[in-house]
């Protein structure tokens, strides 16, 4: 009987510590519990989470709670590892779009210009191999290199495609009003030069300078391309007049009301689908993947000085992304003009911390496309 009775007092003794110990893992004591706020996904919630911080929304996060609960991803872990983040803030997608136009290379009838195109050449993948050095490839997109780059050597389009840049149709086409052969010949010309494109090996899914007064979305989709890019304020020329402001209205050509649409953080971080051209500017459930831009790089070079690159923008962009939301911020740089290598490094380098710590993720046009793509299945 001393024997049971030694035993019984042994495993309720084990019961009661394991049970104590269980509750110091899980959080749980003695002491009667307090109601713990909800996450609400906004500011003034009780819950410091999301893109919330000290400095957007003091009342949910002091200093001294975000260092506590937020570990920063400069930390280390003992096995000298970085800390993952553990916040559900999805990334911002960036890239670079380089409209490649400006330089008269000729054509089939009058001949190719051997000795511009290759200096142009020479001078388009010295780009590239600066922004690959970065592991952070342009998106290329033109029409009028695609014939000289199928005739003469070496084909910079093909290269580019292969060494994992993106590539897309710079059209160029939708400022001609009223266009000729209306918008059935619209349609057949962005069709053509998807098709000179892809009979180089290289597939295209997007193409920008598109816009027009005609119904350009429909005859982008028509042409076979998924996506476009780079919207201006000349793409609200194809709404009903009546949706039209005044300066709009007004405005005879692309160049002439060129601002970035819709211009505006946090509008632009979301790409949306168009169902035509009168309505494009409200989101459907299908149509044209319609991707905006930030416009050009915050980056400037005074007399003087070394270049300088503004990242305040990415930072307003990065405060205002939304859990559960899709999120992309594309620049355009048109080549054309050059740029200084230094101001390029500037702005590669500046990003480098943003992308350490997960905040972005560099993507070419293409690959984000089939990341918007892949986040719209993943929908519920």
């Amino acid at each position: 009987m001393k024997r049971k009775t030694l035993t019984l007092t042994l495993i309720l003794t084990l019961a009661v510590t394991l049970a104590c110990s269980l509750g110091s893992l899980t959080g749980e004591d003695t002491e009667p519990d307090t109601p713990q706020p909800v996450s609400e996904k906004v500011c003034g919630d009780g819950v410091c989470d999301g893109p919330e911080n000290p400095q957007n929304c003091p009342e949910d996060c002091s200093t001294e709670e975000t260092q506590s609960v937020s570990p920063s991803t400069d930390d280390e872990s003992a096995s000298g590892e970085s800390v993952p983040s553990t916040t559900d803030t999805p990334p911002l997608y960036i890239g670079v779009s380089v409209h490649l136009e400006g330089w008269k290379l000729g054509n089939e009838k009058l001949g190719y210009n051997q000795q511009m195109y290759e200096s142009y050449a020479q001078n388009i993948l010295a780009y590239s191999d600066l922004a690959n050095s970065y592991d952070m490839p342009f998106t290329w997109e033109t029409s009028n290199l695609i014939e000289p780059s199928a005739a003469l050597a070496p084909n910079v389009l093909k290269e580019l495609y292969q060494r994992g840049d993106g590539i897309g149709i710079h059209a160029d086409l939708g400022g001609k009003t009223p266009y000729p052969g209306g918008e059935p010949q619209f349609t057949k010309d962005l069709r053509e030069l998807r098709q000179k494109m892809e009979n180089l090996g290289i597939p295209v899914t997007h193409a920008s300078g598109v816009c027009s007064t005609l119904d350009w979305v429909t005859a982008t989709l028509d042409a076979g391309f998924e996506a476009v890019t780079g919207t201006v304020d000349y793409c609200l020329k194809s709404l009903p007049t009546d949706q039209q402001s005044a300066e709009i209205q007004a405005c005879e050509g692309p160049a002439l009301c060129h601002d970035p649409y819709p211009g505006q953080i946090p509008e632009m971080l979301h790409p949306w689908r168009a169902a035509d051209g009168s309505s494009w500017t409200t989101p459907a459930e299908e149509g044209l993947l319609v991707f905006s831009t930030a416009g050009a790089l915050p980056c400037s070079t005074e007399s003087g000085s070394p270049p300088q690159c503004d990242l305040q923008i990415i930072e307003e962009a990065l405060a205002a992304r939304r859990p559960g939301e899709f999120h992309s911020f594309f620049f355009v740089w048109s080549y054309g003009s050059p740029l200084e290598e230094e101001l390029l490094r500037n702005f590669y380098e500046g990003l480098q911390p943003l992308i350490e710590r997960g905040d972005v993720v560099w993507k070419t046009m293409p690959e984000l496309i089939e990341a918007y793509q892949a986040f719209e299945g993943s929908a519920p």
